[in-house]
């Protein structure tokens, strides 16, 4: 089982995305009615001056649609996203603000990674989870609580993709290394489904 995101992380996209920025009221649609909403909006926001808001508005709503669109459409959303990304990075060099644009980036890398996974390319998958993972490792450190948790989360995340490259190419020492890892993090989390997955993937191993 390949986890390309978690439950938690994709319902924050949407809470920001309605609370912060617009008013999709899309939570109950069909995947396809998020993702003509999302394009909508995109277009939109293309249409607007260039400011910080349009590009941090832009970064949430790319990111969102390469975790909503089909696979091979996951670069066309997920490169111009960490581009906006390390943009804004530049002039939000720390903070809250910088702490969600970096957890934006890190997602957006995920899912590149998981785009290369599928192709097979499993050196380039490696390398942008593991992009992905120093990214989420520094915000675990972060002063901020609620931050430094969803930087754990992504720690375990990225670790669970990491293993789970490894295991697909039948390295499996590397495999059950970092499914472990990613098992450590998730225990001390207490996210008893996340636990399940990665007791799961192992337990696959051993069959």
């Amino acid at each position: 089982v390949f986890c390309r995101i978690t439950v938690r992380m994709k319902k924050k996209y949407f809470c920001i995305l309605l609370l912060i920025f617009f008013s999709l009221h899309v939570c109950t649609f069909s995947q396809q009615s998020i993702l003509d909403s999302l394009s909508h909006e995109l277009e939109t926001l293309q249409e607007k001056p260039q400011t910080i808001s349009r590009d941090t508005s832009k970064l949430f709503i790319l990111v969102a649609l390469s975790e909503e669109c089909e696979m091979p459409q996951i670069l066309r959303y997920a490169m111009p996203a960490s581009e906006i990304a390390d943009s804004l990075l530049v002039q939000f060099p720390s903070g809250r603000i910088r702490d969600i644009i970096l957890t934006q980036k890190a997602q957006a890398i995920n899912n590149i990674g998981f785009f290369y996974m599928n192709l097979g390319n499993n050196s380039k998958a490696l390398n942008y989870y593991d992009q992905s993972l120093k990214i989420n490792e520094t915000l675990s450190k972060s002063s901020d609580k609620k931050t430094a948790l969803d930087g754990k989360y992504g720690v375990a995340y990225s670790l669970h993709n990491t293993a789970y490259v490894y295991d697909t190419y039948g390295d499996i020492p590397k495999a059950l290394e970092y499914y472990h890892r990613s098992l450590k993090i998730k225990e001390e989390i207490g996210n008893k489904q996340s636990i399940a997955l990665s007791l799961n993937n192992i337990g696959h191993i051993y069959q």
